[in-house]
């Protein structure tokens, strides 16, 4: 089974809530049947450092999010048959996508996050996406669509306002 860091990434900007936003979208699971995946796990990265714009301030906060974000893709990839589908940073968060194959409890992903021994601060969701809507709207939402209010944006996919 390949793994998502042969997979071939797609790299792009937008705007979200007047925020730049680096949108990092897995474009090799465009094939992927979906409903073979219907539950999509948001894992919730908070940084320290922002610069004006909302991205990491520096270098070190970068790479603390990207060895975070592994380990968190390695796990679940491995344990759970995941597939790491996209990961957007903005306004002091990254929000890392994730699509399982079957349900797991709120309490067994908080008991598997904690094993983990993460280095930030973090927060996850769960809910049935078969058509994994936020993946497929991702890097294609025009500049002038772009949303306009402070709560994140998958909060407000989510209806959680």
């Amino acid at each position: 089974m390949p793994h998502y860091t042969s997979d071939e990434w797609m790299n792009g900007e937008q705007s979200l809530g007047g925020e730049t936003a680096l949108v990092r979208k897995n474009a090799s699971l465009s094939n992927v049947r979906r409903l073979n995946y219907p539950y999509e796990l948001i894992v919730h990265l908070v940084y320290e450092e922002m610069q004006d714009e909302g991205l990491p301030g520096s270098q070190e906060e970068l790479e603390l999010l990207d060895r975070n974000e592994e380990v968190i893709a390695n796990h679940f990839c491995e344990q759970f048959d995941a597939k790491f589908a996209l990961c957007v940073t903005s306004n002091g968060v990254r929000d890392q996508f994730l699509y399982l194959p079957r349900h797991l409890r709120e309490d067994e992903i908080a008991i598997e996050l904690e094993s983990l021994s993460l280095s930030v601060d973090y927060d996850f969701g769960i809910r049935r996406s078969p058509d994994w809507g936020i993946y497929s709207n991702a890097l294609t939402e025009p500049e002038s669509q772009a949303r306009s209010s402070r709560v994140p944006w998958w909060k407000k996919l989510f209806g959680s306002q």
